[in-house]
């Protein structure tokens, strides 16, 4: 049957649905971004998270390309799904802020630390950084884990 005029838009599958209304407001990640330095980059890894195991990943991270890049559109719900899914895949991912994103790096780093609860390893530039292991078969052994 085709569709009609009035018909109501497509609805998002639930599971979908639970993924997106958790994602964090990025006007909310902007006002705790201010002051984002080397120094509170910390805080986006886990408390666990040792210096010579960000320091591990930033070595392996080196060598990658940007997987994610987040242009004019900014952060919305397919850039996180677009993250969990790379991330699933690789554990350890790039992230390039394009000339055009709206956002600041700060703000993307808390939007995308809250959004796929993964470690913000690096921010260079506007290139970062991001881990989330495998939660069934992890492939990056970190040194002390």
């Amino acid at each position: 049957m085709p569709p009609t005029a009035d018909s109501s838009p497509p609805r998002t599958p639930p599971h979908r649905q639970d993924e997106d209304s958790a994602l964090p407001d990025p006007q909310s990640c902007r006002e705790n971004a201010s002051g984002l330095g080397s120094g509170r980059l910390v805080a986006l890894c886990s408390p666990d998270r040792t210096g010579a195991q960000r320091r591990h990943l930033r070595g392996l991270g080196h060598r990658l390309q940007p997987t994610v890049q987040i242009g004019h559109q900014g952060l919305h719900p397919g850039i996180a799904s677009a993250l969990r899914r790379a991330l699933l895949e690789h554990e350890l991912i790039k992230v390039r802020l394009l000339d055009t994103c709206p956002e600041d790096h700060g703000t993307c780093a808390l939007w995308i630390h809250a959004a796929t609860q993964a470690d913000v390893v690096q921010i260079l530039g506007r290139t970062m950084l991001v881990y989330a292991p495998h939660p069934e078969k992890p492939r990056i052994r970190l040194p002390g884990a």
